[in-house]
């Protein structure tokens, strides 16, 4: 935690994905995969999405300008105002708010979805623990 207040915020910002993955139950790997997508059911779910991605915009969502992104991921109203405030509240930029929204828009594309829909945009905000861990940072720091 300590290496992260050694960093600024806008080399953060450029980081679309940060996890944070615990430690898994002493046995569960042992156990096997139960229920899960096969590796080949994810690949084909992975190029569906790349196929729609460069039918509706002629790039893969990662590639899209801002001024493209008007266009490919439109919010409805209260979703872009939920999305507003919850940025705020977490003190994000707006290049962490673009990259955000390029991932909901992914998210929904694997989802074979059309719209971005309020659960894309909070399941792309929780890729972003690394805005967790520099909040507790700060905290505790404080």
């Amino acid at each position: 935690m300590r290496y992260l207040g050694r960093l600024s915020g806008p080399f953060l910002d450029r980081f679309d994905l940060s996890l944070e993955i615990p430690l898994p139950p002493p046995g569960i790997l042992s156990q096997g995969s139960q229920g899960e997508e096969s590796s080949a059911t994810v690949r084909q779910r992975v190029l569906a999405a790349r196929e729609r991605q460069m039918l509706r915009q002629n790039k893969l969502n990662a590639h899209l300008e801002n001024r493209e992104m008007k266009n490919c991921c439109r919010l409805r109203r209260e979703d872009a105002v939920w999305l507003e405030q919850t940025l705020t509240q977490l003190g994000l930029s707006i290049r962490a708010w673009q990259r955000l929204l390029k991932v909901a828009r992914t998210i929904a594309d694997l989802a074979e979805v059309e719209e971005i829909e309020r659960c894309h945009l909070q399941e792309a905000l929780s890729y972003r623990a690394i805005d967790r861990m520099l909040n507790h940072l700060q905290k505790m720091m404080a």
